[in-house]
């Protein structure tokens, strides 16, 4: 279902395009009660398009809203920047650190050593986008900290929505504490690549530290398996018809 390329941007009216934009829209009538700002996205192992899924994700709401972040918190294999074909000189460590350092108060900051706006004829709104940065050594430590949680919040006030992207939930500790920190949490799995018995692990070990699972997404799946399921069904042709008129 999901390629590893930001069809979005290349293709707005695609059948894709069309799935990850009734995601969106599922995803922002998820909590009635409570509106949700941050969303993160995460899956079971590496190389599920989690990253993928996630920048085609923020590019649809930064095609509705004025003001997105999406920020890669994989610390230990970052991808956004490579996608978006940006630098990654200086991203989430290094803003991390001056954040902590600058007694955890964003307007002390200069932002604009840390978020990149990325613009695109494709794109409604420019799409802010803070990479990984400097390697360290801890990830773990760095996203499980106090002040990332709070430069989260801190963020969250100057932000519509905010896209994360995650490291891999069922292999290591860094997914599931930035899941923690996030209003919602999207779960990817790629069609016939991770077991059940995984999935129903990672999972668990989510909802166990705390985060909100409002659905999840398959990707990669077959062309032929498509049509066995009116959700994609519909969308496909719904997307091949406007692209033929």
């Amino acid at each position: 279902m999901v390629e590893d390329k930001l069809v979005t941007l290349e293709n707005g009216r695609s059948y894709l395009s069309e799935i990850y934009r009734k995601v969106r829209t599922n995803i922002e009538y998820a909590s009635i009660d409570t509106k949700i700002h941050t969303v993160n996205i995460t899956s079971t192992i590496a190389s599920e398009t989690k990253t993928t899924t996630a920048c085609n994700l923020a590019v649809m709401y930064a095609n509705k809203f004025k003001k997105v972040l999406l920020i890669d918190t994989d610390l230990r294999k970052p991808n956004v920047h490579r996608l978006f074909h940006i630098k990654n000189s200086k991203g989430l460590t290094d803003l991390m650190l001056s954040y902590s350092n600058d007694d955890q108060d964003l307007n002390k900051l200069d932002l604009q050593d840390y978020i990149q706006e990325f613009s695109h004829p494709s794109l409604t709104y420019p799409l802010h986008i803070v990479t990984a940065g400097t390697e360290v050594t801890n990830p773990a430590e760095f996203l499980g900290s106090n002040a990332f949680k709070s430069l989260l919040e801190d963020l969250k006030t100057q932000y519509d929505v905010i896209i994360v992207d995650s490291a891999p939930s069922g292999i290591i500790v860094d997914g599931l504490v930035v899941s923690s920190a996030c209003d919602a949490t999207l779960y990817v799995i790629e069609y016939n690549k991770v077991k059940v018995d995984q999935i129903k692990h990672a999972t668990d070990s989510l909802k166990h530290a705390g985060a909100n699972i409002v659905g999840s997404l398959l990707t990669k799946t077959p062309e032929h398996k498509r049509f066995m399921n009116h959700y994609y069904n519909e969308s496909y042709y719904y997307g091949r018809k406007r692209d033929e008129e």
